[in-house]
């Protein structure tokens, strides 16, 4: 569990950073900057390992998790107010209990309530409601809510059945360089000129390697790594809206928003209730 909390302790900062400090700026120029801040940190171990098999596949995976994830994420900034992305990353559990069941075939029940009641601990906190929604900002957080879901099972799935010793910092690292290579891509053929760049006056370079060194590097190493070891995917799915009520703390101490502490206080029981019941599921004795 500590390495879900880890990364879910440095996110709780990023909404208020991208949403206060980062706006106007190309999104998949933001997401391929982050992402290439983070492959940095991790280049020492990219050359581990002579399989260039296994290297291949998790570039693949970083494709998926990291650079389409980021890609949208940072699109959805451009249509959605601040608590709307935040509302609308409530599907990532749900999401991660669909991906998990399709592959492994089944449905477990408890696991899908122990995800639905996590996505309504963090409705209640979250929902103020929303003015003129942008469909398309939605559409955009949805691909990266997928896209990050798929990727925590697979990753956890693949790194269950690999043989290998390689250790997880060889593997995220390739994972960080195809986010990189996706983004630049992306970035290359659909880039908006009409948008401010990284290269000029006045960006904040100490936010960007907050978010790419900490935030990115070592926040998805440690929640790749706990998601290879959490004992199931009900956990890792309420484990994704955790970030929540801390996010809210963060925000009303350093960015000085508002919160509605009538929805924070009963959002967060329901938050934990989820918890609870997922922690119940794991220790219920065998039969």
């Amino acid at each position: 569990m500590i390495w879900l909390w880890i990364p879910t302790l440095l996110w709780a900062f990023s909404f208020g950073i991208i949403k206060h400090f980062l706006q106007g700026i190309d999104p998949v120029e933001l997401a391929f900057v982050r992402l290439g801040l983070a492959s940095l940190v991790f280049v020492p171990f990219l050359r581990r390992g002579r399989e260039w098999g296994i290297r291949l596949r998790y570039l693949l995976l970083g494709l998926v998790q990291f650079g389409l994830m980021y890609g949208c994420l940072f699109h959805s900034f451009h249509y959605l107010k601040g608590y709307e992305v935040a509302l609308f990353t409530l599907m990532t559990p749900l999401y991660v209990i669909c991906v998990n069941d399709f592959l492994e075939r089944r449905i477990r029940y408890l696991h899908w309530l122990a995800a639905a009641l996590a996505v309504a601990g963090a409705a209640i906190i979250q929902y103020k409601g929303l003015s003129d929604p942008s469909w398309v900002g939605i559409l955009w957080l949805q691909g990266s809510n997928l896209s990050f879901a798929t990727g925590q099972v697979l990753y956890r799935r693949m790194r269950m059945g690999d043989a290998a010793g390689y250790p997880d910092a060889f593997r995220v690292a390739w994972m960080y360089l195809g986010g990189t290579l996706l983004c630049a891509v992306w970035l290359g053929i659909a880039g908006d000129p009409a948008l401010g760049s990284m290269i000029r006056p006045g960006v904040p370079w100490g936010w960007l390697i907050y978010l790419g060194c900490i935030a990115s590097g070592v926040g998805f190493y440690c929640w790749n790594r706990g998601a290879r070891v959490v004992r199931n995917s009900g956990l890792l799915a309420v484990m994704n809206n955790a970030y929540i009520p801390l996010a809210i703390v963060v925000n009303l101490s350093l960015f000085g928003e508002q919160a509605d502490w009538f929805r924070l206080l009963p959002g967060s029981i329901v938050l934990g209730l989820s918890l609870l019941l997922v922690w119940r599921i794991e220790h219920r004795p065998a039969r």
